[in-house]
């Protein structure tokens, strides 16, 4: 499979991911047997019909290991069906291939973070923030987590004003949030 190709199929999983309103842009390579059926596969997913998606990209996932962002929509496919489990295996076989795929690694997270399995969230977050420092919806929930789940409001704030400082405009339940932890973090801890 050529390197442009591979590109434009993780450019078409991470606009998935983003939800943009857009169509896909049509593979450039109608020769390529993965483009085709993966375009089709986020159509599916934006049309919220998963378990389609979920039936085209499966057996593209299967042929094609080496490419994560099948992997990364198979696990949304799945969890949006309520397949949690074949959800984290797949974004564990996206991580397979490149081992800092930002939205494996921040979707990985959230599951085990939902799973109570606080260290392994936590690893994954900072495997994400130090391959994608810019990544704000890693700093987010990594703050989410430091806050809620690890009770370490010095980690949860720095995350939280990183988030604020990457989204490009203020969200209001984290400046509250924010506002929140400088009242009860000593000025000296942040």
């Amino acid at each position: 499979m050529s390197r442009r190709c591979v590109e434009l199929i993780a450019g078409l999983a991470l606009l998935s991911l983003v939800g943009c309103a857009g169509a896909p842009r049509a593979p450039e390579s109608v020769a390529d047997p993965a483009a085709a059926p993966f375009a089709r596969a986020v159509e599916l997913m934006r049309a919220e019909r998963h378990a389609e998606a979920a039936a085209l990209l499966g057996p593209l996932a299967e042929a094609h290991p080496e490419l994560p962002g099948v992997h990364v929509n198979l696990g949304i496919a799945r969890d949006r069906l309520g397949d949690e489990d074949a959800a984290a295996q797949a974004w564990q076989n996206a991580l397979a291939a490149e081992p800092s795929h930002a939205a494996a690694l921040n979707l990985l997270a959230v599951h085990h973070r939902e799973q109570g399995r606080f260290a392994e969230s936590l690893a994954l977050y900072q495997r994400l923030i130090a391959a994608h420092p810019e990544h704000a919806d890693g700093h987010l929930n990594l703050g989410i987590l430091c806050d809620l789940y690890l009770h370490d409001p010095a980690c949860a704030l720095n995350h939280y004003r990183r988030y604020q400082a990457l989204a490009g405009s203020e969200d209001e339940q984290v400046s509250f949030w924010i506002a929140d932890l400088e009242r009860r973090v000593p000025e000296g801890n942040r």
